[in-house]
């Protein structure tokens, strides 16, 4: 492996894709077959964006201390939605689009900065591509090529042409400036949107039915991919699961992760508009409790768990890290 990441703590600082933690779960199982090691840690949350990240480096990287930190934001940031392609090209859908994507590019250069500020040693992930091959038949439930979600879902959004305007946004806008940005802050980056885009095209099933987030397969392309980045050679195609220690490190890294999302969606609703009741820890523990009895929401159990082990967080926090570093 290469040099400079051998022996490092490495935290992946993102959104959704890495929250579900699949690839990181693959690269671990590899890792723990190799002589030279490194360690991969989940500092990510489903829904995050650049923005909302600058005012969680404390908590999510400080409190954990790694000494690399790999950080994958762009596709909650620019808005997909902005690039649906059964909606007509106004003036007003263009200047969305252009200020969502110059709100990201300022907060990725203030996000990455106060990364360097801590000593950490940091890599840019371009964001990974959204599926151009998405199945477009609603009559059909049997989707053949997103095999390991059958449910195809309507929304006017999901169809070829959609995901080809994002993945035409990430290779012509966001990619180029990202390059610039890291040359100009001096950090590494990681073209994973160029990686996976390629593999995209072969058809083979990355996509869950959203054609955003990835399946088990497309979470072992992704963790190919970083895996060759770090140095690692004869890289398998897939990844053998079974239940060991890696599970358990797994399982306990995505209750944490869970915890950390109601966490994060109560006291960081937005950076500058947390709920107006919620001003401590013991806040957000009663916000919880509400939200469940209130809305009844299809996140009540996560919500439930959250609320029953949160005062555990920086237990779990400490024994993952330390389990990783026996694998």
């Amino acid at each position: 492996m290469k040099k400079e990441f051998k022996d490092k703590v490495i935290a992946i600082f993102g959104a959704s894709i890495d929250e579900h933690g699949y690839y990181m779960d693959y690269m671990r199982r590899f890792i723990a077959t190799q002589t030279e090691k490194c360690y991969i840690v989940n500092r990510s949350i489903g829904g995050n964006y650049a923005m909302l990240a600058c005012n969680m480096v404390e908590d999510e990287i400080d409190t954990l201390n790694p000494d690399v930190v790999f950080v994958h934001f762009g596709t909650n940031d620019i808005g997909v939605y902005n690039y649906n392609a059964k909606v007509s090209e106004t003036e007003e859908v263009i200047a969305k689009r252009e200020a969502s994507v110059k709100k990201y590019f300022k907060y990725m250069r203030q996000l990455l900065s106060m990364l360097k500020e801590r000593g950490k040693e940091v890599y840019i992930m371009t964001p990974v591509c959204t599926d151009e091959l998405i199945f477009e038949k609603e009559d059909i439930e049997t989707v053949k090529d997103n095999v390991d979600k059958a449910k195809y879902l309507k929304s006017d959004f999901y169809c070829r042409a959609s995901m080809r305007n994002v993945n035409n946004a990430f290779k012509e806008k966001i990619v180029p400036e990202l390059k610039n940005i890291a040359k100009e802050l001096s950090v590494g980056i990681i073209d994973t949107f160029s990686e996976t885009h390629v593999e995209m095209l072969k058809g083979e099933g990355m996509f869950n039915e959203d054609g955003i987030h990835y399946s088990q397969k497309g979470h072992a392309v992704l963790a190919k991919i970083l895996l060759n980045y770090l140095g690692y050679e004869n890289i398998p195609d897939s990844f053998d699961i079974k239940n060991d220690l890696c599970s358990v490190i797994n399982r306990l890294e995505q209750l944490e992760r869970h915890i950390q999302f109601f966490r994060r969606w109560i006291f960081y609703r937005e950076a500058h508009k947390p709920f107006a009741d919620v001003n401590t820890e013991e806040d957000v523990k009663r916000k919880i409790r509400e939200l469940v009895k209130e809305n009844e929401c299809s996140y009540s159990g996560f919500a439930l768990v959250a609320d029953c082990y949160y005062d555990s967080l920086p237990i779990f926090r400490e024994k993952c890290v330390k389990l990783i570093k026996r694998l």
